[in-house]
């Protein structure tokens, strides 16, 4: 970026555990700023009050460190407020949660739509993370990011997401007919990116996390299920994916640095040659590791390397909820979803290729309910 250029500055809707990931990695990156002089980071938090959660101011720098003045925070309802902020902003990224009603989806949409309105020329990126779940289930075959999406319905977390990626497609796609229609029209709203993640563990949340808290896995029979002539037969070992949350926000960061700088047409998209990855006006991104692997198989990894280092689990075993239309799915939907072009574009190693390397990593952590016993032992 020359000196003469303004500095790229990033919004995140939402600083949960994937927000505040991709802060921490965008304030690393030297792409936003100039850090410390200039607030070139604003996410959004909720309010104490809202819904039970419980949410500190906290300021990053360059570093990751909690530090004064290098990253402001503002609550999710008074974004709007922010205009100096969002007149200058280069990149958006919305990581909320799914929408749970209808009354949700519309407010989220709203607010896109009047955030929307609320940027000038100077943005050039939007990325929205969603969810692989919007694939539903393929019957055990391999997805990319033009693979039929099954789960449209509004009554579950994954088909809200869809919708959602729905409505920045539309959006992306008319501002780009305002813009064919006007000759000599150069770029007129920002590009949008996609990010249709795996399974996310890491920031607090794993495998780890839950043998730790309810044991380990049950020992079962191999399920069993009528095929059409009425026989027994094995259920299929239902594979998923997963992706490490700081795999995540550096697929999401790198795609920020490469923001775009005009439009390819529609039309022309498929044969213009260009880079997608910087030009298209719209991009989806299958983020996963590299092997998918049964959940089951994946739990007793966890157990088996907490017994190599003597943790003592709880003795209770877990069952399998199948409360939650997430718990569902994991018994029904089966895919194996394909991360080529987050490779070949995005992202060309993980630092956590596989499950393996994510949690022997997540074991050695401190900060963790294990690593807190050890530490006042």
């Amino acid at each position: 970026m020359s000196s003469a250029s303004p500095p790229n500055r990033l919004c995140i809707v939402g600083l949960g555990r994937v927000g505040e990931e991709v802060a921490r990695q965008a304030a690393k990156s030297g792409h936003f700023g100039p850090l410390p002089t200039d607030n070139a980071i604003l996410g959004t938090i909720r309010r104490q009050s809202d819904k039970g959660h419980k949410f500190a101011l906290r300021e990053i720098d360059e570093t990751g460190h909690e530090t004064d003045g290098l990253y402001r925070t503002c609550y999710y309802d008074k974004l709007l407020d922010e205009t100096d902020f969002l007149e200058s902003c280069t990149h958006v990224l919305f990581a909320l949660p799914a929408p749970q009603t209808d009354t949700d989806q519309r407010a989220m949409d709203q607010l896109s739509e009047t955030l929307l309105a609320s940027l000038r020329s100077a943005c050039l990126w939007i990325g929205v993370i969603s969810t692989t779940g919007v694939y539903g289930d393929h019957k055990g075959a391999k997805v990319n990011e033009e693979s039929v999406c099954f789960c449209r319905d509004k009554e579950s977390s994954a088909g809200r997401l869809w919708h959602f990626e729905e409505y920045w497609k539309t959006r992306i796609q008319q501002a780009c007919d305002k813009s064919e229609a006007k000759e000599g029209m150069g770029r007129a709203s920002p590009v949008v990116r996609v990010f249709r993640c795996a399974g996310i563990y890491g920031g607090g949340q794993s495998a780890l996390h839950t043998v730790y808290k309810n044991g380990a896995p049950k020992p079962a029979k191999a399920p069993r299920q009528k095929n059409s002539a009425g026989s027994d037969t094995l259920t299929p070992v239902i594979l998923t994916n997963r992706i490490h949350v700081e795999d995540l926000a550096a697929a999401v960061t790198s795609s920020m640095q490469l923001q775009g700088t005009k439009f390819v047409s529609y039309s022309t998209i498929s044969t213009a040659g260009q880079d997608l990855a910087t030009t298209a006006p719209f991009r989806i991104y299958n983020l996963s590791d590299d092997l998918p692997e049964a959940r089951k198989v994946v739990l007793e990894y966890a157990a088996s390397i907490f017994k190599a280092k003597g943790i003592k689990l709880c003795e209770e075993s877990i069952q399998e909820s199948k409360a939650s239309g997430r718990s569902r799915r994991r018994l029904t939907d089966h895919k194996i979803v394909s991360n080529d072009r987050m490779h070949e574009e995005l992202l060309p190693d993980l630092t956590y290729p596989t499950y393996k390397e994510g949690l022997d990593a997540i074991l050695e952590e401190s900060n963790t309910p294990w690593g807190e016993t050890k530490t006042k032992d």
